[in-house]
């Protein structure tokens, strides 16, 4: 590459990261004089940045929504935070103060059964675990390459053990994965949604509570079936939640 295109290249990623750091200040800076909406949008600006710390920019953007007392959409930010990086206790202690306010319960069991296991899968990044999964094969390809021209005594185990944590890895890897993405779940963002038995929407209804969150089940052109924190099945309008 010409030494001017690598020199015009740099200089781009130079004004890129003063631009990135002036944007996050200004969204400091609104947030710290209690201008949350401003704040809010120079956080979602920031969002659709590649390379933007998610978790952290969703968890601001969960402050600014409950600072606005939007307590539904600050549950919708912080689900999204954990998403993206489950070991966060205190996107964990703001999604229990969010419920609270809107008059929900903090226990859950419906919804806490693999919360072990994200604890476990999210303790590396994405890029860690490939980056792990490559050094052990490499390591696997050293030992078999030993093994060949200068036998060591429990150098098969060896082998047999790397094999197995580049598998665990790899599983682990694809786990956290598939938390990251799965769009099975949203939260309730409309006070009037009503659920129907019927995916016509229609009979008798009742009311589905702000906040609460839900498993998506099925859907019908625009109805959603959802089943409730207390495992009620209902048919709801899909503008009435978010999905996470």
């Amino acid at each position: 590459m010409n030494a001017r295109y690598r020199f015009a290249i740099g200089i781009m990623m130079v004004l890129l990261a003063l631009q990135l750091n002036a944007n996050l200040r200004e969204a400091t800076k609104a947030y710290t004089a209690k201008q949350y909406e401003i704040s809010l949008d120079f956080w979602t600006k920031e969002l659709k940045k590649p390379g933007s710390n998610n978790a952290q920019i969703l968890f601001n953007m969960g402050n600014c929504l409950f600072q606005m007392q939007d307590y539904s959409k600050a549950i919708v930010c912080y689900e999204k935070s954990l998403k993206e990086d489950f070991n966060q206790e205190d996107v964990h202690f703001n999604i229990l103060v969010s419920r609270a306010k809107l008059g929900l319960g903090t226990n859950n069991k419906e919804f806490i059964t693999n919360d072990f296991l994200k604890k476990v899968v999210y303790c590396f990044q994405t890029v860690t675990y490939q980056y792990l999964i490559i050094l052990t094969a490499w390591c696997i390809l050293v030992a078999i390459t030993i093994r060949r021209f200068r036998p060591i005594q429990n150098i098969q185990t060896l082998i047999y053990s790397l094999i197995g944590v580049c598998i665990l890895l790899t599983m682990m890897m694809y786990v956290r994965s598939s938390f990251q993405h799965e769009m099975s779940t949203g939260i309730i963002t409309n006070s009037q949604a009503s659920g129907y038995s019927t995916m016509t929407l229609q009979g008798a209804s009742k009311t589905i509570k702000l906040g609460e969150k839900v498993e998506i089940v099925d859907q019908v052109a625009e109805n959603i079936q959802i089943r409730t924190e207390s495992d009620s099945l209902f048919w709801i309008k899909n503008v009435d939640f978010k999905v996470i």
